[in-house]
């Protein structure tokens, strides 16, 4: 008898085992496509018209991302929280939160506990910004220009 299991999105396994235990990996690019193409399906998430919106852009420009990855940080009172920004880039290793209508006024207070606690993340507004998917794309272009100095002054 074999059965099937589909592991986490980040391992992306397709594991079948036998009675005799034997683990195989068994069509491992067809799960992966599978699995990244549920993204762009948006099934069974809770979404804004908003995140929507970046979320198709993400998927047309072929960047994986994933749906409100938790975040573990300090409030300003050092008080440890749990965050679930919109998106997060494992690729490119950061965040991006969408500010929907801009009228909330905790995304200024937000972005200053991100900072504090060093968390790349870059918030973006499509309903204030027409050039909203430029602005998303120079600020990737700006945070990674900012990792490249760090780096250039690594020296062994």
């Amino acid at each position: 008898m074999t059965r099937v299991v589909l592991c986490s999105r980040e391992i992306a396994l397709l594991l079948c085992w036998f009675e005799n235990d034997v683990f195989l990996l068994y069509n491992y690019q067809l799960i992966c496509l599978y699995i990244l193409s549920m993204n762009s399906k948006y099934d069974n998430l809770e979404m804004t018209r908003a995140e929507k919106m970046v979320g198709e852009f993400l998927d047309e420009v072929k960047l994986y991302w994933e749906y409100e990855q938790a975040v573990y940080l300090l409030d300003d009172k050092g008080r440890p929280r749990v965050w679930t920004p919109d998106y997060y880039l494992p690729e490119l290793g950061f965040y991006i939160e969408v500010v929907g209508d801009g009228e909330n006024p905790n995304y200024s207070w937000r972005k200053s506990i991100y900072d504090k606690n060093r968390i790349p993340i870059i918030f973006i507004y499509p309903y204030e910004h027409r050039d909203w998917q430029q602005f998303l794309v120079e600020s990737m272009h700006l945070l990674h220009r900012r990792r490249w100095d760090i780096l250039k002054q690594i020296r062994p």
